[in-house]
């Protein structure tokens, strides 16, 4: 499970385990099923859905709510790609030990970030690698929904196990990444105007175009605290995206142009 505080994983025995629920738990036990699969445990459903204001219930709510997304027909093309693929939810009765508990059962994809951020790995080239996965959640019109706070990035996850990879490989950013934990996601049509990459500057919130890609900018220590200048790449990013919606704009009325002259002049 994630421990308070840092986040990091932390190893919990058997025993302890089955009591969870009983008291106020903030975090969901998980457990590896080889190195394949990821399982996380709701123990003792019946005695958490009986106060629905206990932080065990909100757990319990967190982890249906993520399973719910993952069952979105439009999101299985990112199924296994950016985010772990979902196998469902299962109700097991295992009586005096723990009670009828649910399972969570999803690809295992890797190590937290929030533990890899310690080592070696928390290289530039890995954190664009994150950044990157990112961006393509948003360009999914997915906003996570998760990312208010920097110990939010235990939902990043970098498979550092994947075959293949070299030890150059896993410092180049060059390792599969996943995001995890979607309870929080909805659908949104992304508004930001930069990429989620180091920058030489500190954007506002209205110049990045979207406060979840401003968050994971600042997270990842990609936004140095200084005003952007004219020659700054912030701003030349900014400029270039505004010529685009420009461009954008007169292909628009050409085409719209070209099809009103060719239906006036009974082109079909």
């Amino acid at each position: 499970m994630n421990a308070q505080g840092d986040r990091r994983r932390v190893e919990v025995q058997l025993d302890r385990a089955k009591l969870w629920g009983l008291e106020e738990e903030p975090s969901v036990i998980f457990a590896r099923a080889s190195l394949k699969y990821c399982i996380r445990f709701i123990f003792n459903i019946a005695h958490v859905t009986q106060d629905k204001q206990s932080g065990s219930y909100k757990t319990l709510e967190r982890l249906i709510s993520d399973a719910k997304f993952h069952s979105l027909p439009e999101f299985d093309v990112l199924e296994g790609n950016i985010v772990p693929r979902h196998y469902g939810l299962y109700l097991m009765d295992t009586g005096d030990w723990a009670g009828k508990v649910l399972m969570s059962i999803t690809d295992l994809c890797g190590v937290s970030w929030n533990d890899l951020q310690y080592s070696r790995m928390n290289t530039e080239a890995t954190r664009e690698r994150v950044g990157r996965i990112l961006e393509m959640l948003h360009n999914a019109n997915v906003n996570h929904g998760g990312f208010r706070f920097r110990d939010n990035l235990r939902h990043v996850l970098i498979d550092i196990y994947a075959p293949g990879l070299s030890r150059d490989d896993l410092l180049n950013g060059k390792a599969p990444c996943y995001i995890t934990d979607l309870s929080s996601a909805e659908i949104h049509r992304c508004t930001r105007k930069l990429p989620i990459v180091p920058l030489d500057a500190c954007p506002t919130l209205t110049q990045v175009g979207c406060f979840e890609v401003r968050q994971i900018l600042s997270f990842l220590n990609f936004m140095p605290r200084v005003k952007p200048s004219e020659t700054s790449l912030a701003s030349r990013a900014l400029k270039w995206h505004d010529d685009y919606l420009v461009l954008q704009q007169i292909s628009k009325g050409a085409e719209l142009a070209c099809h009103d002259g060719a239906t006036s002049a009974g082109v079909p």
